[in-house]
Parts: C-alpha cells; sequence; structure tokens
C-alpha cells in the first residue's frame, strides 16, 4: 500500500470537490449513456469512444488501452505532472489550501528536491541574463544584432550567455548549492578534474514548461569551433527534450486571453523568436527531436488547428511527413506552410519580411494537399509507368484519410491531375486498403483462455464481488482463501477491516492506497464487467469458491507430501497417507 503524503481526509475533501465528470469535461468532451459518461480516450487514438467515466464510483477506465485511475490521476497523466503538482492544481481550482505533506519523507524529500531544481535552474539563468548584459558580452550581443532578434525578444525569451566553463559554478557554491545538486539540475556536467558549466562559452536560451518554470537550456555555439551548433541540457526529472515544446507557455496565456486561433510548428528556436518578433506569438518548436504523439496530445489540448512550417530541405520535408500524420491521427486539422527561396522561417522573414510571410501562412494547403503536391515532384505524368507510381503513392496517403466526405475531395484532386475516372481510382484505393483480420480462436486455445490462471481469476471475480457489495458475496467466506503476499491479499484485507469496522468502500479512495497499474489484477476488480458474464454471477461465485476451497486443498495435500519424505515411522507415514486421502475425498466432492 502507499501513502500519498496527504490526509485521507484532505483527499477525500479534495475529490469531492472536483466531482470526476465536472473536472473531466474541462478536458475532453463527454457524452452520458446509461448510467456512465463516454469519451475517446485522451491517452490513445481512438475513433469509437471507449473511455468510461463511472459518476457513482468517482474514477475512469478506458476499455481500449486499460488506462484506469480518480480525478487527480486523470489530471496528473492529462497535465504531464506529478502527484504533487496535480493535488496543488485541483486545490486551487477548488479554493481548497494546500496542507504541509510532511506525513510522507519520500514525498517532502522529492518536493524539496525539486523546488531546488527549479532554483538552481532559475539563479543560472538570472547569472546568464547578468553576463549578456555586461559589457565583456558584447561578442553575444553582436550575434544577436546579426541575427536581427530585437531587444524584446531578448527580454521575452531571456536570452543570455555564459562566459566559460567556471564561473557559473563558483556562482551557485556562493549561493550554498552543492556539486550535487547542480549535476542533479543539468546545469553542471562533470569530467576527471571537477565540475563544469554545461553550456559553457554559448549563447543561452532556458527552456520553459507549460507553466513557465525554467527546466533546462539550449545553448548555441556561435564561434564555428564546436562540432554541436547547438547543446541542451542532459535529461533530468524536470528536463526530458523528447516531451518539451519550446514556447509551449506563451501559447497557454494566449489561451487564456482568447487569442490562440492556430498554432505555427517550426523546427527551431530562432525561427520561434523569429516569428515571435512579428507578432506570431502562437510559435512553437520541438526540442531537436521528430514531432511525437505526445507533442501532438499536447498541442490540443490548447488548439486544434496547426501550420506546419519546418525547413525547406530534405529533412525538413521528411519531418513534415511525419508531422502531419501524427497530428490527423489526433484529430488536428493541419496545414502546410510551404517556404520557397528560404530554408526556414527566420530566413524567409529576414529576406522577403512580415508581409510576405503573412501571405504565405494564409495560402498553406492541407496537409495531404501538401503531400499530393510534393510527390507530383518525383514523377513524369506524361510517362506510364510514372504515372502508375505516383497513383499508388497518393492513394497510400487517401486511402489513410478517416472521412469518406475528405476522401472524395482529395480523390477528385488526383483526379484532376492524372486525367483518370474516378471509379477506377475508389475501386484501387480499396484494393490497397489492408484488412486487419482477426484470427478465430481454435478450441484448443478457447480451453487454454477458459482454464488458464482459473485460480487468479476466481480470486478477482470474488473480490470485485465484494468490493461492488454483490447480495451473494460475503467477506467471511473468502478469508482462508487469501494468505499469499501479492496486492490481491493486499485489498483482501483492507476490504475486510472496512467490513469489519462497518465502513462504507469508497472505490475512489482505492486509488490513494493501492499502486495500481494499467494491467494489474488491482486494476482488472476496480474495473470488473459482469455484464460480460454469461450465466448467473451467483452461481458463478460458488464456482470459483470451490476453485478456491480446490487450490486449498491441493496446497494442504502437497504439504502433506513433502511430510511424508521425512516420515520418522510407519505410523507417521499411515497418518499422512490417511490425511492424503480424506483431502483426495474431499476434492472429489468439490467436483462432482
Amino acid at each position: 500500500m502507499k501513502s500519498t503524503g496527504f490526509t485521507s481526509d484532505f483527499i477525500e475533501q479534495l475529490k469531492y470537490k472536483n466531482d470526476i465528470v465536472s473536472t473531466l469535461s474541462k478536458y475532453i468532451s463527454l457524452k452520458r449513456m446509461g448510467n456512465n459518461y463516454w469519451a475517446c480516450c485522451p491517452f490513445h487514438n481512438e475513433k469509437t469512444p471507449s473511455f468510461c467515466i463511472k459518476e457513482d464510483g468517482q474514477f475512469y477506465h478506458c476499455f481500449g488501452c486499460g488506462e484506469s485511475g480518480d480525478v487527480i490521476k486523470f489530471v496528473q497523466k492529462y497535465e504531464n505532472v506529478d502527484f504533487v503538482t496535480a493535488v496543488s492544481m485541483l486545490a486551487k481550482s477548488a479554493g481548497m489550501e494546500m496542507p504541509n505533506i510532511a506525513d510522507s519523507e519520500e514525498l517532502q524529500k522529492k518536493k524539496k528536491q525539486r523546488d531546488k531544481m527549479l532554483d538552481i535552474l532559475k539563479d543560472t539563468n538570472e547569472f546568464y541574463l547578468d553576463y549578456y548584459k555586461s559589457e565583456k558580452s558584447k561578442i553575444y550581443q553582436d550575434y544577436v544584432t546579426q541575427r536581427k532578434i530585437g531587444s524584446d525578444e531578448v527580454e521575452a525569451f531571456k536570452i543570455g550567455a555564459s562566459p566559460d566553463y567556471n564561473s557559473l559554478i563558483k556562482f551557485l557554491r556562493k549561493k550554498g548549492y552543492s556539486d550535487e545538486d547542480m549535476i542533479l539540475s543539468g546545469v553542471a556536467g562533470q569530467n576527471d578534474t571537477g565540475i563544469y558549466d554545461n553550456q559553457g562559452t554559448r549563447l543561452t536560451f532556458p527552456i520553459m514548461n507549460g507553466y513557465g518554470d525554467i527546466v533546462g537550456f539550449t545553448a548555441r555555439d556561435i564561434s564555428g569551433t564546436s562540432h554541436a551548433k547547438y547543446k541542451n541540457t542532459p535529461q533530468t526529472t524536470l528536463f526530458n527534450k523528447s516531451q518539451i515544446i519550446y514556447g509551449l507557455h506563451n501559447l497557454r496565456e494566449q489561451k487564456k486571453a482568447g487569442e490562440l486561433k492556430f498554432v505555427i510548428i517550426v523546427e527551431g528556436q530562432i525561427d520561434v523568436i523569429a516569428c515571435y518578433g512579428k507578432g506570431y506569438k502562437n510559435t512553437v518548436a520541438c526540442m531537436g527531436t521528430a514531432l511525437t504523439t505526445h507533442h501532438a496530445r499536447e498541442l490540443h489540448r490548447l488548439c486544434e488547428n496547426v501550420v506546419l512550417c519546418l525547413d525547406n530541405d530534405s529533412a525538413g520535408k521528411n519531418a513534415t511527413y511525419k508531422a502531419i500524420e501524427i497530428l490527423r491521427e489526433e484529430k488536428l486539422n493541419v496545414k502546410v506552410c510551404r517556404l520557397y527561396e528560404a530554408k526556414d522561417p527566420d530566413e524567409f522573414i529576414k529576406k522577403f519580411g512580415q508581409k510576405a510571410f503573412e501571405v504565405t501562412l494564409e495560402n498553406s494547403v492541407s496537409g495531404i494537399d501538401f503531400i499530393l503536391a510534393d510527390l507530383l515532384k518525383n514523377y513524369d505524368l506524361t510517362k506510364n509507368d510514372d504515372k502508375t507510381k505516383y497513383v499508388s503513392e497518393a492513394l497510400s496517403f487517401i486511402s489513410n484519410v478517416d472521412s469518406p466526405a475528405e476522401q472524395e475531395i482529395y480523390l477528385s484532386t488526383l483526379r484532376d491531375t492524372v486525367n483518370m475516372p474516378i471509379d477506377i481510382l475508389r475501386a484501387s484505393m480499396k484494393n490497397k486498403a489492408v484488412n486487419f483480420i482477426t484470427s478465430k480462436p481454435t478450441s484448443e486455445n478457447l480451453s487454454e483462455y477458459a482454464f488458464s490462471n482459473q485460480i487468479q481469476n476466481a480470486k478477482i471475480f470474488v473480490l470485485a464481488s465484494i468490493l461492488y457489495n454483490k447480495p451473494y458475496a460475503n467477506i467471511n467466506d473468502v478469508k482462508e482463501y487469501f494468505y499469499e503476499e501479492n496486492e490481491i491479499t493486499e485489498l483482501y484485507n483492507y476490504l475486510r477491516d472496512k467490513k469489519q469496522n462497518s465502513k462504507n468502500i469508497v472505490i475512489t479512495n482505492l486509488f490513494d492506497e493501492f499502486m495500481i497499474e494499467k494491467n494489474s489484477d488491482l486494476n482488472k476488480i476496480i474495473n470488473y464487467n459482469f455484464e460480460l458474464l454469461n450465466i448467473v454471477e451467483k452461481e458463478y461465485y460458488a464456482g470459483c469458491l470451490k476453485t478456491l476451497k480446490i487450490d486449498n486443498l491441493n496446497k494442504q495435500k502437497n504439504e502433506l507430501k513433502d511430510k511424508l519424505k521425512t516420515a520418522k515411522d510407519n505410523a507417521q507415514i499411515f497418518e499422512y497417507l490417511s490425511e492424503i486421502k480424506n483431502i483426495d475425498s474431499e476434492i472429489l466432492k468439490e467436483r462432482l
């Protein structure tokens, strides 16, 4: 069982004031069906809602991916924050004062370490800012001027500079930070001679999470002597570059102000800053990694409309193709801004100005239109072989479009391009579609499914019946079957104590008491679907008790067999054999 660090009364009050249906409806679209609410799961891609919110139990479960939890766990996972931060967010929403979490030494230690890391990162940034503003930093200031980054952008993005590899370390030591803390926060590295500034002799750009906290840095070499143009903070508990979106905090501010109509995704930090300087504060970039499903979901929480404005080279085009696929899978409306005679937005704006960039953005085309036009550059449609290959590639992308109406639009575009009847294109696209055929179970694997792990399945059903207060279930019937040291026995003990003390069992409280993983037996118990049973529940429960009793008898029998091996005399042998015979008779009775 786990400790949350908060009193059970506080957590109970927090959940009461943050009703799960009301809270989740702020994040996702819910539809009531019967006694429950349903939605498309925000944690995996799906077309048919399988995400169920049980209002009476105050928890959710996805029948597609298996995610399950209470309102706190949902906020944790959706906002990508730790437990304490999720509790803090919900407390703020409910107007509740956060208590001291001194009850949990582990949580208190983690929070203290996290706060210290944030302080180090903040102080490090202040150091870089002060140095950048000094006379000694002219080389960095000249570079920024040369890149046409204005003072407003410097201030908005907190651009700084590192003088060398040692000055920051001395500064932070004077502040009272240990070398170990500096390394943990990612601002310092270590080699044979000691620790050093990870961003030494570079122009620095702090990386902020969605709430404006500095969690790391990216730094640019301006000397031209380093093999790596950009260097990021190494991964820490605060900084994971595959999940960070540079500029996300600006989107949140725009969202709050009701000004966020679409998001521009560019390739690098300088592009974000260049677009911001021209009034496009809705611009973000991934941290030197390809756009991922995680990024797409983060963006979808803030806005449905995205414009890709990635570099205009072969790598940029490949990244655009992949990004279109990922963003469309997450149900985002994707357009592509095609930059001509410039490799990236920063260069385009410098060459042609803000107005030209504005016009280019307005002329952005849909993701599929971009792909169809870009593919065409590789083929000569006057040659039959090229035309066949182009049609085949184009139909591969069109077939992945979910909406039949949208498919028809792109098929019409393709028809006009290749001058072929649309019926032929439709038929060809159907032939290209992949049929996912689920193999039918054989009698052999059905039997294996029915009887494999039947003891564990029996325990799961028995505890689920007790948990949901089924009239046929009595916790006193099963006390001898839960003796192994595992999570199921812990749940049994918890339920037994509640029943013995005549206390109500609140399902949502189980998420505070236990670590409930996605595929765990506890998860199966909490989310047991009684409706799937094709027999009377009471009869099935009785059958489960028989299974558990037989298992218990078999264990006793095996123990006697072990004793038999070390029996001292014939009398003892006879005694053990007699007991084994009696157990066999009991087992036979149970099976009849």
